[in-house]
């Protein structure tokens, strides 16, 4: 299912101006976090992150910089909201959470581009809960982590682990 599929399911949203854009677009709020940061999808699909100044349409790889914070959430606090916001769509297996909210694209991010312990362990906790298919779509990042001295080698471990645990999977399957 596409984004903006789910745009039109919800039928309510508001307008916003986007940095570099001259005219608004409407966006449906996904998730708002404490500190009044939110993530949300624009009418044409784009994930649209707003930091109580600007809104950032996140439609470039490098543009989740802005929402990698988000990561300080856990995954079943972001859950949580998702149902209580989208009850009525997510109950009748219409769409998955993971249609209306990039834990994957932030995941990928983090491991592709931050070469941080902190960030890393973060990103680890919402990984564990993708689906076989996206995390074989990251062995390749990890195999990158795995070489990478700046991450401890408890964490290097695990992501050979990770490897050899996808390539296993993906082999009988």
């Amino acid at each position: 299912m596409k984004k903006n599929s789910f745009f039109n399911m919800v039928k309510y949203s508001s307008k916003i101006n986007l940095i570099n854009k001259s005219e608004d677009i409407s966006w449906v709020v996904v998730f708002q976090g404490i500190y009044q940061e939110e993530l949300g999808i624009s009418e044409i699909g784009e994930w649209i992150f707003w930091n109580k100044k600007d809104y950032y349409p996140l439609n470039k790889k490098k543009m989740y910089l802005y929402s990698v914070k988000l990561l300080e959430y856990s995954y079943d606090t972001i859950e949580k909201q998702l149902y209580r916001r989208f009850d009525f769509i997510i109950k009748n297996k219409e769409i998955s959470i993971f249609e209306i909210f990039p834990f994957f694209e932030i995941v990928e991010f983090v491991f592709e581009y931050m070469n941080n312990e902190y960030w890393f362990e973060l990103a680890w906790l919402w990984y564990e809960h993708l689906s076989f298919l996206d995390k074989y779509r990251l062995v390749g990042l990890l195999e990158k982590i795995s070489s990478n001295k700046k991450f401890s080698q408890k964490n290097r471990q695990k992501v050979r682990k990770e490897i050899n645990f996808n390539n296993k999977k993906s082999s009988t399957s």
